[in-house]
């Protein structure tokens, strides 16, 4: 079972994400911050990184360049996740701190488990 570590600060987006995501079969484990975040990927070694832009104490894209600058978390696929207006300025940043996409949060589930299935190379 493929593993996703879900960062984000709002408790409500974790639940339901993290129903979404079970429901599609997938192990998930969450943290609220990029700090918390960094220490779970360590702990969890996960398969993928749903990361929320906004977060306080680390944002997602400082937690983004941390992971990239580890070689253990080097290839680890991430995707940036963000309630605001997807700016290029910010799809932009994502795409050269090395996140595999930037999406929006209120993306239809089944575009987002066929996306990570994708990443994932899953089947279906």
């Amino acid at each position: 079972m493929k593993k996703i570590l879900l960062v984000d600060d709002d408790p409500q987006i974790q639940k339901l994400y993290n129903i979404f995501l079970k429901n599609a079969g997938f192990a998930v484990v969450s943290a609220r911050d990029g700090q918390e975040g960094l220490a779970m990927a360590a702990k969890e070694k996960p398969d993928l990184i749903i990361l929320d832009v906004m977060m306080p104490v680390m944002d997602g894209t400082e937690m983004l360049l941390k992971l990239r600058q580890n070689p253990a978390f080097k290839n680890i696929p991430a995707l940036m996740f963000s309630s605001l207006a997807n700016r290029p300025e910010d799809i932009k940043f994502a795409q050269e701190a090395g996140a595999v996409d930037f999406i929006n949060k209120d993306i239809d589930v089944k575009i987002l488990i066929a996306k990570i299935k994708q990443i994932l190379k899953i089947p279906g």
